[in-house]
């Protein structure tokens, strides 16, 4: 295929100097229809659906009729960096990197899926109904999109995800699942100097779960627990009659997931103080994605690589994204296909140049194989 690496950054280069934080409403309608031109532009067929405050997402197909859907891609337009980020820091090259915010996390894997898209013979794709979903929200982990990431998941024979591969050339196909919780503690407010040890605070309560949730973490296999905020009170003689936290659970087994989420609920029904009242408030939810029912789909990745003369390693992922929501249907899937990068969400942020090119024709290979391949049905069978 014929690739010029400054042309790509110049197509790139656009997407990355807006800002588009999740909520940026302004920012996220620009890239989008930035996208959607390019999209339209290939002859692929693009239609916007509503994702709220979140903003406009877009369902991109190359059928009129595609259901069932042959091949699933998962991309996303939003990133986490605060507005006036693309002002003080624009896409810039040093030594054999790209930088900018958002630049690997995933604006440069929509690009290298339009790339390898325009580059794909016709024929190949005409025997692949192909839906793309692009999120407007993934940071916060879909939750406006994802009434129609499972609608399209449901109809999907098998799923490719656009999120960043790591630097040491590692595809995704495992994610731990994560679980965000708000908790509100409601004691009884009094002079401390009046109520001695009968308080009924609401500050005490919730530092009895920050010790009993390190605990759990001890406790159950392969859990971390994060509690990144709290707050409450309001002087040093009154005791806290409100309080609130927040934290996160990050898990390999959705099995034990839930039996930890029961144990939470039967500490929130069973304060310390009968006076005390406690609200548990799961905020945002994604379940482990494994391997389990990927060997087939992976070993079709691994024979498209092949062809390439490309090498092809794995690993699980510790963060969670769409795929974890994909793989709650029972769908095969594999992530980390967008571009190789690093440090993600920070000022590094960046995307390895010279491994633009054999990413983007893994993805063409990928696809010309799935074209040809026979689909397993039972792959698109929920678990």
């Amino acid at each position: 295929m014929k690739f010029d690496i400054s042309e790509y950054l110049d197509e790139l280069r656009p997407l990355v100097n807006i800002d588009c934080g999740t909520y940026n409403i302004t920012g996220i309608e620009r890239v989008t229809q930035l996208v959607q031109q390019k999209f339209e532009n290939i002859g692929w067929q693009v239609r916007r659906y509503g994702c709220g405050k979140a903003g406009p997402g877009l369902v991109i197909s190359n059928q009129v009729n595609n259901d069932p859907i042959d091949l699933l891609i998962l991309g996303h337009v939003d990133t986490s960096y605060s507005e006036g980020t693309a002002f003080r820091r624009p896409m810039s090259i040093a030594g054999e990197f790209a930088y900018g915010p958002g630049v690997a996390d995933s604006k440069a894997g929509l690009v290298n899926l339009l790339y390898a898209l325009r580059c794909t013979d016709p024929s190949d794709l005409a025997e692949l109904s192909i839906a793309i979903l692009i999120c407007p929200d993934k940071h916060v982990s879909s939750r406006y999109s994802h009434t129609m990431l499972n609608k399209l998941a449901k109809r999907a024979k098998r799923c490719m995800v656009l999120d960043t591969g790591t630097m040491g050339g590692c595809l995704i196909n495992g994610r731990r699942g994560m679980a965000r919780y708000q908790v509100d503690f409601t004691g009884q407010s009094a002079h401390a100097a009046k109520v001695g040890k009968r308080k009924c605070s609401a500050i005490s309560e919730m530092g009895q779960w920050v010790v009993k949730l390190e605990q759990l973490a001890q406790q159950w296999p392969n859990i971390d627990v994060n509690v990144g905020y709290v707050a409450g009170g309001e002087k040093t003689n009154q005791v806290a009659e409100h309080c609130q936290m927040k934290f996160e659970l990050r898990f390999t087994s959705n099995h034990y997931y839930q039996q930890l989420d029961q144990q939470l609920r039967q500490w929130s029904q069973s304060p310390s103080v009968e006076q005390m009242h406690i609200v548990l408030d799961r905020k945002a939810y994604k379940p482990a994605f494994n391997n389990a029912s990927n060997q087939s789909f992976c070993e079709e990745l691994e024979q498209a690589a092949e062809s390439l003369g490309q090498a092809t390693k794995w690993r699980s992922g510790d963060k969670s994204s769409n795929a974890n929501l994909v793989a709650a249907h029972g769908l095969a899937c594999v992530d980390g296909l967008g571009a190789v990068g690093q440090n993600l969400n920070s000022p590094e942020e960046c995307i390895a140049i010279e491994r633009v090119l054999p990413r983007i024709q893994l993805l063409r290979a990928f696809i010309k194989h799935l074209a040809n391949a026979e689909v397993p049905e039972q792959e698109a069978e929920t678990a």
